[in-house]
């Protein structure tokens, strides 16, 4: 549960970070998929510190740092994002070709629950009717 509300709350904070359109469909979905990754990797350890022993301080720590690594790289890629694109965020036909391929991206990551993939599916078949 704490994950579906972290990938949401991750996903709309990018969504009205960002600031613009890209110049091509190729590099948005170069850009989603970046992003995407990070995200995925962040499950991933999320996933670990929950398995991981209490009393393993050593192993905590690291993945601990190791989040906050990955932390730092998404709000850089979110930094360049929005230097990238720009005032185009304000465009919703833009927001809802980012959010389909950020989807689709997202779809890739083995870390996901049952729930966040039935999630990122359902948003995705959403996106895809409305065209």
């Amino acid at each position: 549960m704490k994950i579906k509300i972290f990938l949401s709350g991750i996903i709309i904070a990018l969504i009205f970070s960002i600031s613009g359109c890209g110049d091509s469909d190729k590099e948005l979905k170069k850009n989603a998929k970046d992003f995407a990754d990070k995200v995925c990797r962040n499950i991933e350890i999320i996933q670990k510190l929950r398995a991981t022993n209490p009393a393993d301080s050593l192993s905590i720590q690291k993945l601990q740092e190791e989040r906050q690594r990955v932390d730092s790289e998404m709000m850089v890629l979110s930094n360049e994002f929005k230097k990238k694109y720009g005032d185009k965020v304000k465009n919703p036909e833009f927001i809802k070709e980012y959010r389909k391929f950020l989807n689709e991206s997202m779809l890739d990551c083995k870390f996901l629950s049952k729930e966040d993939r039935a999630n990122f599916e359902r948003e995705l078949k959403k996106v895809d009717s409305a065209k």
